[in-house]
């Protein structure tokens, strides 16, 4: 589970900016079966956190810093001199220039790590992996760049878990667009360290699943049990929520196509002879679900579905995924067009069934404002400033956490977070464009 995040200087968030997951002292709303958070070590982590602010506020700059940062770390290029994906605050004459710094501390297991990465265009500038013991915060490896020798230096603890010579061939492998874990990744040493943080960031953090991502192939991920598993789960949430859903069936079609061989790919098309290609099997999933009504069963595709029947299906199967797997998920602009009674029973569910798991909702669906149980300490709101900086609205700074005040009456009162015209502004509007109409016809007329 994450601690928090800390970013620096990338697209709109120019000064540092914490997203911390650190529960507060909020009493709990519940009644003792489940809670908003778990506990790792001596933190309370949310399981759940809304993310909202005006449009262009910063809340997809800030998953997709997240996912840039996971790409960096997993991700090795395939060239020394491929450049990183560099996304620099443009506003101002300095921070353009100026590199992008990630930090996260995190759990695996009972471990608690801090990772940072400071990077620009072409280099890893900085790098560092550091385990907390107690109150002392122990290095694994510190990386820095040599600029004069153009080569990045790595200096490994002792108890790293690797051996002096390991630890040259590692240094070796790391090239100055390579970060320390994914060098690591691709040779066959063992380190729980260095192992157990790759593979956090590999399998531990996701993003939303993709809205052009087909449904059918989503639902046929993982093994047989798993896939079944999803279904009978799925079919009994939409039984809940009064659907006449039954069950559903998917379809793969598949055929075979010629692919050019890698050696002849840049070759232009009618240059290339039959024995250039090789046959390649493609398959597309198709999925058909069944309703029950008084007068029989009837099938309907995808496409006959309506947009927040297919977006439900959609978020159950993501909300069963993170949970199996112990994952933290950025969701970015969902789940729009679900019925909130529906969402509200979606976050019961989660909060009743997550453990090790953290789900990070971004978007301007604020139905759950109403939700009962709602702890205040589960909203971020994403601001920018008049230098179009993002930062987050401060807990401390608001009155949203006041036992006594009404959150979504708080939210959509207060112009501090969405700032929004007022009707004298909109009927100003309208007036300016309504005599600037009068005056084009006129002119034409």
């Amino acid at each position: 589970m994450i601690e928090k995040i800390c970013i620096t200087n990338y697209l709109s968030i120019k000064e540092k900016m914490e997203f911390s997951f650190v529960s507060s002292r909020e009493k709990e709303k519940f009644d003792g079966k489940t809670t908003w958070y778990e506990q790792c070590g001596d933190k309370k982590l949310a399981k759940l956190v809304f993310v909202l602010g005006n449009n262009a506020a910063g809340k997809t700059n800030f998953i997709n810093a997240v996912r840039t940062m996971r790409t960096l770390v997993i991700s090795k290029p395939s060239e020394r001199d491929d450049s990183l994906e560099y996304m620099p605050f443009m506003l101002d004459k300095e921070s353009r220039y100026k590199p992008t710094t990630f930090d996260i501390v995190y759990f695996t297991e009972d471990t608690r790590y801090l990772y940072s990465i400071t990077y620009n265009e072409t280099v890893i500038l900085e790098e560092s992996l550091k385990q907390s013991r107690r109150t002392r915060e122990i290095p694994i490896y510190l990386r820095r760049y040599d600029k004069d020798r153009g080569l990045s230096i790595v200096e490994f603890a002792p108890d790293c878990g690797l051996s002096a010579s390991e630890r040259i061939d590692l240094q070796r492998q790391t090239t100055t667009n390579t970060s320390v874990l994914s060098s690591f990744w691709g040779m066959n040493l063992n380190s729980k360290a260095l192992s157990d943080s790759y593979l956090f960031f590999r399998d531990k953090i996701g993003m939303n699943v993709a809205q052009d991502e087909n449904l059918a192939d989503i639902l046929s991920k993982g093994t047989k049990i798993e896939q079944k598993r999803l279904k009978n789960d799925l079919l009994m949430f939409l039984n809940i929520i009064n659907s006449n859903i039954t069950d559903y069936k998917i379809t793969e079609h598949r055929w075979k196509s010629p692919r050019p061989m890698a050696r002849f790919g840049r070759m232009d098309m009618g240059e290339m002879t039959p024995d250039m290609f090789v046959m390649e099997e493609r398959v597309i999933r198709t999925i058909t679900f069944y309703h029950q009504t008084e007068s029989g069963e009837y099938p309907l595709e995808e496409d006959l579905e309506s947009d927040g029947t297919i977006a439900l299906i959609r978020l159950i199967a993501m909300t069963q995924t993170l949970i199996n797997n112990g994952m933290t998920v950025f969701l970015d602009e969902q789940p729009a067009g679900i019925h909130e009674q529906a969402l509200k029973y979606m976050i019961s569910c989660y909060l009743c069934l997550a453990t090790d798991c953290q789900l990070v909702v971004a978007g301007q669906d604020t139905s759950f404002l109403s939700y009962k149980k709602l702890r205040r300490d589960s909203i971020r709101v994403f601001k920018k400033d008049n230098d179009g900086n993002t930062y987050l609205f401060k807990d401390a700074d608001n009155k949203m956490f006041m036992s006594n005040t009404n959150v979504r009456n708080f939210v959509f009162g207060n112009s501090d977070i969405f700032q929004i015209a007022d009707e004298s502004d909109i009927e100003f509007l309208f007036e300016t464009l309504k005599m600037m109409y009068y005056r084009k016809k006129g002119k034409n007329g």
